[in-house]
């Protein structure tokens, strides 16, 4: 498998980013992004059913970022972690790009985060969505 330099150079920066502090001193993000470089954050999503994974860092003058997007049984769902919040959205694809901005749900990150229990959370989330039944009806349908 051919790994795109751009993901390579972006890999770098989170390294560099996160050498420069001691893993004591390491906030929520980079917990994030330590379980990114190591490749847990993926095989986490995959154990969660989480479909067609997409991570995006992103580390530059203006700060620094995570995005993740990928697909729950027919809903897209978009994860972004700062500093200091979060915020995720789940919707149907093909929604207006006002449905989209009404979707978006912003949070601070629990005093005691756990990146694990994090992604579990969302899971558990995307288990009480409506949309995520409607989709199974939909399928067992056709």
């Amino acid at each position: 498998m051919i790994v795109p330099l751009i993901k390579i150079f972006k890999d770098g920066k989170v390294k560099k980013s996160l050498s420069e502090k001691d893993r004591c001193q390491y906030n929520c993000l980079d917990k994030i992004f330590e379980y990114y470089l190591s490749g847990r954050l993926q095989k986490l999503l995959n154990s969660f059913h989480f479909q067609r994974i997409n991570i995006y860092p992103e580390i530059n003058r203006k700060g620094r970022y995570l995005q993740i997007e990928c697909s729950y049984s027919g809903l897209t769902v978009d994860i972004g972690c700062d500093e200091d919040c979060y915020d995720y959205s789940f919707y149907l694809p093909g929604i207006s790009a006002e449905e989209f901005a009404k979707s978006i749900v912003q949070k601070k990150y629990d005093d005691n985060f756990d990146v694990e229990t994090f992604f579990l959370n969302f899971y558990k989330l995307l288990q009480t969505d409506f949309r995520v039944d409607m989709h199974v009806n939909i399928k067992c349908m056709k």
